[in-house]
């Protein structure tokens, strides 16, 4: 309340986004060792509306180092809306920025009096490193050969944000069971490809799924907005 009786208080307010992989926001991470395979640091990538994670290994934390994980990582999944990183070096080099600046990228970094400001990527850095150091079993220099298998993990997890699971936003699948699928036969379609159905398809999930995914994020956000003022 006393917050709230001062002149100009703004209480923080969550951010919500637009649709899925417009808005990433990016950290790094250290182990404080160089794995056998000569990584140093580990980039951690979470899109903000799906909380869909990409984990990189690179050896450092040179500015073309970031760009070249950029690249690969906006070829693969299309070039976001916006981006948010801290005020590190590696993230406000020359070439990083051009590649944003050219790509048409809204970059916004955090306030630097706000505490709070990198928070949501700190956590998901810090989540990360604990899955990982889970499985180690003493052998510190072998991090990165968990990385893949820990981004998956972390993509299956539901989410509290939205009640469901990053790679099904993203994919729209169920993640397939480890399980043996040699004795299935291959099902070969015998009508032809019907594009208009394909096309209403991609329309519902963008429609509907993904505005009732905004509605339900909004909801969160509100509930936990409502607790913290």
């Amino acid at each position: 309340m006393v917050n709230i009786a001062k002149t100009g208080y703004h209480p923080p307010r969550s951010i919500l986004p637009e649709g899925s992989l417009d808005h990433w926001v990016m950290d790094l991470g250290t182990f404080n060792i160089t794995s056998t395979s000569g990584n140093n640091f580990l980039l951690v990538m979470v899109g903000l509306f799906s909380r869909f994670t990409i984990l990189k290994a690179i050896p450092d934390k040179q500015a073309l180092t970031i760009a070249q994980q950029l690249v690969d990582i906006f070829c693969t999944f299309g070039w976001p809306k916006i981006i948010a990183s801290d005020n590190g070096k590696e993230f406000t080099a020359t070439i990083v920025t051009e590649l944003i600046n050219n790509s048409s990228i809204d970059k916004r970094v955090p306030n630097p009096f706000n505490p709070l400001g990198n928070s949501f990527n700190e956590a998901f850095v810090g989540i990360t490193k604990k899955t990982i150091v889970k499985q180690l079993q003493g052998r510190k220099e072998d991090w990165d050969l968990y990385v893949p298998a820990t981004q998956y993990a972390m993509n299956l997890k539901y989410s509290r944000l939205h009640k469901n699971r990053p790679y099904t936003i993203i994919f729209n699948k169920v993640p397939s069971d480890m399980k043996d699928y040699s004795h299935m036969k291959p099902t070969l379609r015998s009508e032809a490809v019907d594009s208009k159905s394909i096309e209403n398809k991609f329309k519902y999930a963008t429609e509907v799924v993904i505005s009732s995914l905004a509605k339900r994020i909004k909801e969160t956000q509100d509930i936990d907005n409502a607790y913290f003022i």
